[in-house]
C-alpha cells in the first residue's frame, strides 16, 4: 500500500497516508474557498452596516446605518435610546470619530460611549466580529453542554451566567475562594443574628400548630 492510494472519497486530496504536502493544500484550498464565498455572503451586510456606521458624519447617518440592526439584536422599543444616545454624543461633539482605521474608530467610540448602554453594547458586538464562525460553534457546543436533559429548566439567565463562566473563567480548578469568603466575612450583615419575630408570627404553618396566644 502506497502513499498514493486514494479512498473512496469524492476529495482527490484525501488520502489513506496523509503527507504535510497534501493536507497544506486541502487547508489552503479550503480557507480560500470560504474567504472567496462563504464569508463574502454571510457577512457581507454586516461588514457594509458596520462600515456605514463608522463613515457616518451626522446622527440620522449613523441612525440609519444600524436601526435594523439594534432591534434585531435587541427589544424593538429599544431603539428610542439609542437614538437619544446617538444625538448627545453628536450634540456633545464626541461624535463623528476621527479618521483613522477601522479598529481606532471603534475603540474611540467605545471610548466616550456609556457603559451598559445600547449604544456602548453595539460598538463591543462590532468588535466581537470575526471572519468565521468559531465563536457561534464554541457557544452552541458549551450550551450544548450544560443544558443537558437533567438540566431542561434551566432559566435563561442561569444559563447565560453559567455559559459566560464556562467561556470566560479559568476553571474551578484554578479559583481561589479564600478572597470571597474573607470578603463575606468582612460584611457586617453577612447574617441575620436573631429571627423576625413579627415574620414567623404572620406564616401559615406557624398559625396553623401554634395558637395565637403562644409565646412564639
Amino acid at each position: 500500500m502506497g502513499d498514493t492510494e486514494r479512498r473512496q472519497v469524492h476529495n482527490s486530496l484525501v488520502t489513506s497516508r496523509r503527507n504535510l504536502t497534501s493536507v497544506r493544500t486541502e487547508i489552503v484550498r479550503s480557507a480560500k474557498e470560504y474567504l472567496s464565498q462563504r464569508l463574502d455572503k454571510d457577512q457581507d451586510d454586516i461588514v457594509k452596516g458596520l462600515q456605514m456606521f463608522l463613515d457616518a458624519t451626522t446622527a440620522q447617518q449613523m441612525i440609519d446605518a444600524t436601526r435594523t440592526r439594534v432591534t434585531g439584536l435587541y427589544v424593538t422599543d429599544c431603539i428610542t435610546q439609542y437614538c437619544d444616545e446617538i444625538i448627545g454624543h453628536f450634540v456633545s461633539g464626541k461624535l463623528p470619530a476621527p479618521d483613522t482605521t477601522t479598529r481606532g474608530k471603534l475603540f474611540h467610540i467605545l471610548k466616550i460611549s456609556v457603559p451598559g448602554t445600547i449604544f456602548a453594547k453595539l460598538v463591543q458586538a462590532f468588535l466581537s466580529l470575526t471572519p468565521h464562525s468559531i465563536g457561534p460553534e464554541r457557544a452552541v457546543s458549551c450550551h450544548t453542554i450544560l443544558k443537558g436533559p437533567k438540566q431542561s429548566s434551566y432559566s435563561r439567565d442561569a444559563i447565560n451566567s453559567r455559559m459566560y463562566i464556562s467561556l470566560n473563567s479559568g476553571g474551578t480548578a484554578h479559583f481561589d475562594p479564600r478572597p470571597a469568603v474573607a470578603k463575606f466575612l468582612m460584611k457586617k450583615e453577612h447574617r441575620v443574628s436573631a429571627p423576625d419575630k413579627e415574620l414567623y408570627q404572620s406564616r401559615d404553618f406557624v398559625k396553623k400548630f401554634f395558637s395565637t396566644d403562644s409565646i412564639v
